[in-house]
């Protein structure tokens, strides 16, 4: 399976508090985002390391004691709030290969 690592831009400024404001500068265009606390804490998870969904069932753990909460609407406002955060240049998406899809790639 191929999934995405949402990677941080280097050039960006972070004012964090609760609630965090993403400033990117880059050929002279500046670019913000206020982020509310759901943002923020996504936000935080992005490392370049965890894949989009890894990121998005962490946040489904954190709110486990929440009633009634879609696993797959959490998944997909996730995997929303990251394509923004990329068209917007402050994280670059890279492709991931699992382990999994190595091994049936090689089978065919």
């Amino acid at each position: 399976m191929c999934l995405m690592i949402p990677i941080p831009n280097t050039e960006l400024v972070t004012d964090t508090d609760s609630e965090a404001t993403l400033i990117s500068y880059h050929q002279g265009i500046c670019k913000a985002a206020k982020l509310n606390h759901t943002g923020y804490r996504v936000w935080q998870l992005i490392d370049g390391k965890r894949t989009i969904r890894e990121i998005a069932s962490l946040i489904i753990t954190s709110c486990g004691s929440i009633p009634d909460l879609n696993a797959e609407s959490v998944h997909e406002d996730v995997n929303g709030f990251i394509i923004v955060l990329a068209k917007e240049g402050f994280v670059r998406l890279e492709s991931h290969i699992t382990k999994e899809y190595q091994q049936d790639d090689q089978k065919h």
